[in-house]
């Protein structure tokens, strides 16, 4: 009261407002309230900074069903500098858990459960079946999962995640011979019931699975195949092939949004939709929220009607696009309005960068005049480099100007002869 007095506030008004406040104190926040918080804020900020990979993967194992929180938990891992190690057949558990990285260290290894339509029971008889002892192959996966608790979309969706790289890396042919496997493991478990030892082997290892002979999915399709299976973007981010393109775009980074915002302005934001949701307005228009992940965060824009019409076509989860956006704080946060929404990859063949192709065997020639040719006209240059002897000196640029995309350049590296691509 003294010190309101001191301030020039009159005393009986003084009086009324600390007295009001000494009441709100008897029941406002409880005394059993506020003291075992206080102890559980204390517990866990003790376990977050002495045992930091137990912590985040105990975090983790209560959100298995929660992609959102999941993508913001494998954040705050990263902030932390701790690894986040993919899921595997042959490590990883059904739920999250620590393990001895090679160096000593420790990290977090992804649970089979918490990719998305296996369910925690599967997953659980498939732990159960390797036991400790890892499975050798796919054909030995087959042979000792029970086919009772998998079915081919489980297996499909175990692939696009990368969950078998180990022991079979070409994830489309194990995609394609999903129902190969579970046929097979359906035919040992039925030769088992009947004490039959049947064609595909009994004692010593299972005869091999003749698996669909298929060329594997390009990185960014890969990549894409991955985020559907566990919900974002884990073992690396789409745009990581875009680095060049976004540089000379003048793309910034979602981590140096808010800093950037402290002064306003116009910026360039490139990412990865992983989430789309519009609303009407009061006057009865739309507008969109849309999360974009890049390859050190996220960030929700707003995209208001006029802007919503122009792009609703590109607003897809998966998409990767450039956004030109007007940056601001609102309070702590910064506030991020579209102006302009462009497909990425229209955006890095505009921008006129260029590759170089060196090829092993000039068979390959047809084959990228074919993929030339799908992806039409552009401001991209595009220069062979064929193999003359035992020198690749010799380059070709070709004449005209072509759509040249990262996606393109990984499509030609799985073009047979070519030995690799290069921007210019």
């Amino acid at each position: 009261v003294e010190g309101a007095m001191a301030n020039g506030i009159d005393e009986p008004k003084a009086v009324e407002v600390f007295d009001l406040m000494a009441k709100f104190a008897d029941y406002g926040f409880n005394k059993c309230h506020a003291a075992p918080y206080a102890l559980l804020a204390y517990q866990t900020a003790w376990m977050k900074a002495n045992h930091p990979e137990a912590f985040i993967a105990a975090c983790m194992s209560l959100a298995l069903a929660n992609t959102d929180r999941l993508a913001g938990l494998k954040q705050e891992a990263e902030r932390l500098g701790i690894t986040l190690l993919a899921p595997d057949i042959n490590r990883s558990h059904a739920d999250f858990a620590v393990e001895k990285l090679a160096d000593g260290g420790l990290g977090i290894r992804y649970a089979l459960a918490a990719v998305k339509k296996v369910g925690m029971a599967a997953m659980e008889a498939i732990v159960a079946a390797r036991g400790t002892r890892p499975f050798a192959s796919i054909a030995d996966f087959a042979s000792r999962v029970d086919p009772r608790q998998l079915n081919r979309g489980q297996i499909e969706n175990l692939a696009r995640a990368g969950a078998f790289d180990t022991i079979e890396p070409n994830r489309a042919r194990l995609f394609a011979g999903a129902e190969t496997i579970l046929r097979r493991a359906q035919a040992l478990a039925g030769e088992a019931e009947s004490g039959q030892i049947g064609m595909f082997g009994g004692a010593g290892a299972p005869e091999a699975l003749r698996l669909p002979d298929v060329v594997d999915w390009p990185e960014l399709e890969r990549l894409g195949f991955e985020a559907e299976a566990i919900g974002f973007h884990l073992t690396a981010h789409p745009l990581d092939a875009y680095r060049q393109v976004l540089r000379r775009l003048g793309v910034v980074g979602t981590k140096e949004l808010d800093a950037r915002a402290q002064t306003g302005g116009r910026l360039k934001l490139a990412g990865t939709i992983v989430n789309v949701k519009i609303r009407p307005t009061r006057t009865g228009s739309k507008m969109a929220w849309v999360r974009l992940s890049d390859a050190s965060g996220s960030c929700e824009v707003t995209v208001f009607s006029e802007v919503l019409v122009r792009a609703r076509d590109l607003l897809r989860d998966g998409t990767n696009v450039l956004i030109t956006l007007d940056a601001q704080m609102q309070g702590e946060t910064a506030r991020l309005t579209a102006q302009e929404i462009v497909a990425l990859d229209q955006a890095a063949s505009e921008a006129g960068t260029g590759i170089r192709v060196w090829l092993e065997q000039t068979a390959a020639v047809p084959h990228i005049s074919g993929l030339l040719s799908r992806e039409g006209g552009g401001k991209g240059r595009v220069i062979l480099v064929p193999r003359v002897g035992d020198t690749q000196d010799v380059e070709i640029a070709l004449p005209g100007g072509f759509n040249v995309t990262p996606r393109l350049a990984q499509a030609l590296m799985a073009v047979a002869g070519v030995e690799r691509v290069e921007e210019v």
